[in-house]
């Protein structure tokens, strides 16, 4: 099977299960028109088009085989989408000019509470999403940051860069574990 949904780069993609029609979706974005494009891997088809990036799509990802999934753009904004609604159901935006770069990256943890984000700037950015707020920014590497990814019981952040470094962090050092998790 091959997909020309999009007129641009496709920089990412990921899939989640639609429990309801029992199939597997694609969600797919990247440049161009900026959309993310939601298909029905069992028939190709495409099931809908989502719009709210301004600028190319960096990355995507999902957790929990849920319908959600999180993006994030050369915009420098990250979105929280549901493949049920046509419009981002959340958008985290730079809340300073210290942390205003594109973001390359995202990952949430198991526990679906936090987000990780990787930036153009070397920075790594990890949030409280429940809380809706920055728990720290940190610049772990020399030059942008490519990818970021919690361990799986989230004890570890790893982050990689075009620096040439994987860089692992330990989650707790930097927290009270009563701050992370309320």
């Amino acid at each position: 099977m091959e997909f020309g949904f999009h007129d641009g780069t496709i920089r990412d993609v990921v899939f989640l299960e639609d429990s309801v029609n029992r199939t597997s979706l694609l969600v797919s974005g990247g440049a161009g028109n900026c959309h993310l494009h939601v298909t029905d891997c069992h028939t190709g088809q495409m099931v809908q088009s989502m719009r709210g990036h301004n600028a190319p799509i960096l990355g995507l990802f999902t957790w929990n085989n849920g319908p959600l999934f999180v993006s994030c753009s050369q915009d420098k904004t990250i979105r929280f989408w549901d493949v049920r609604s046509p419009q981002a159901v959340n958008v985290i935006q730079p809340s300073n000019k210290a942390h205003s770069a594109p973001v390359t990256s995202v990952c949430v943890d198991p526990s679906g509470q936090l987000l990780v984000s990787g930036h153009e700037d070397a920075s790594v950015a990890l949030y409280d999403i429940t809380g809706g707020r920055v728990l720290q920014t940190y610049r772990p590497h020399g030059d942008e940051v490519r990818t970021v990814r919690f361990s799986n019981a989230a004890y570890y952040l790893l982050s990689a860069s075009y620096d040439k470094r994987l860089v692992a962090s330990y989650t707790w050092t930097s927290f009270a574990s009563s701050e992370l998790y309320n």
